[in-house]
């Protein structure tokens, strides 16, 4: 058997097994189970009772996964409607209430905007805290200015 098998330290895909593999991966399995493993698709998230014969996948509705069908996909929430989250481009949100999981600093239900004392907002890195002095600043906030700089000409 691991003569045969043991190709690529058993990472071997099932449709790329001989029978003879196939055959006895799935008897060693149920042997060391003690039997064969029930498929327990979630009733809710699962589109039948089947299980695939090799890996028990149960066969899933859109949006939803875990070999079981049990939970919502990656950007998705509230199992087992799983409803897509409603994040700024390239978030994701918490997979049972659909709050939205917001790079450093930034808040809004799109994570759309920078906390309080922070600024320069990016969608994919946050935002940076002023370090402004509470004791030096009004308010120890920030206040959006155009800076515009004297340029000596030179001739």
């Amino acid at each position: 058997f691991v003569e045969n098998c043991a190709h690529n330290n058993f990472q071997n895909p099932p449709q790329n097994a001989t029978d003879y593999c196939r055959q006895k991966i799935y008897s060693l399995t149920t042997e060391f189970n003690g039997a064969a493993q029930p498929c327990k698709c979630n009733t809710q998230g699962s589109l039948d009772f089947a299980c695939a014969d090799y890996g028990g996948q149960c066969k899933c509705k859109p949006n939803v996964i875990g070999r079981k069908c049990d939970r919502c996909a990656a950007g998705f929430f509230n199992f087992p409607d799983c409803i897509k989250c409603k994040c700024g481009l390239n978030h994701q949100c918490d997979e049972k209430n659909g709050q939205c999981n917001c790079p450093r600093y930034v808040y809004g239900i799109a994570c759309e905007r920078c906390v309080q004392y922070a600024y320069g907002y990016d969608a994919l890195i946050g935002c940076q805290l002023c370090g402004c002095s509470i004791n030096g600043s009004h308010g120890g906030g920030t206040a959006m200015r155009s800076v515009q700089w004297a340029v000596p000409v030179q001739g």
